[in-house]
């Protein structure tokens, strides 16, 4: 949904309302003002839900002490924080990034967040059974 947010808000600006109307009927229904909202929204949408998603998985509101590999999970929170930043940068700032949006991920900023969560995520994940399977 945040994507294609995005690529209709850039749709708009690239082609014009006119020529977005000949293009698709729906544009008819969206101004530039809605889907800067809609992006809004969504973008903190899935922030908050990213970040309670990792804070009930791994019971760190609990009471008792999780293991030092759950909370280094936490770490992806303000990494994901970056990259919807960085691509709302992205989209507002350029039309034609939003209309494409794998242009958008082959910023080397973006590449390393990536790979820095899904590091830190599979660790987080899948620390115990790694240990397991080396004490075999």
């Amino acid at each position: 949904m945040f994507l294609s947010t995005a690529k209709r808000k850039g749709d708009l600006e690239f082609l014009g309302k006119d020529k977005a109307l000949e293009h698709k009927k729906v544009y008819n229904q969206y101004s530039l003002k809605l889907l800067d909202q809609f992006d809004v929204i969504i973008a903190g949408s899935l922030f908050m839900t990213y970040s309670l998603y990792l804070i009930i998985h791994f019971k760190l509101a609990e009471p008792g002490v999780p293991a030092l590999y759950e909370y280094i999970s936490m770490l992806t929170i303000p990494i994901s924080l970056y990259l919807l930043m960085r691509y709302m940068y992205l989209i507002s700032a350029e039309s034609r990034i939003a209309r494409n949006t794998e242009k958008a991920f082959i910023g080397i900023g973006m590449i390393i967040a990536a790979f820095l969560i899904l590091a830190i995520l599979f660790i987080s994940f899948y620390f115990d059974i790694f240990i397991q399977f080396l004490n075999l």
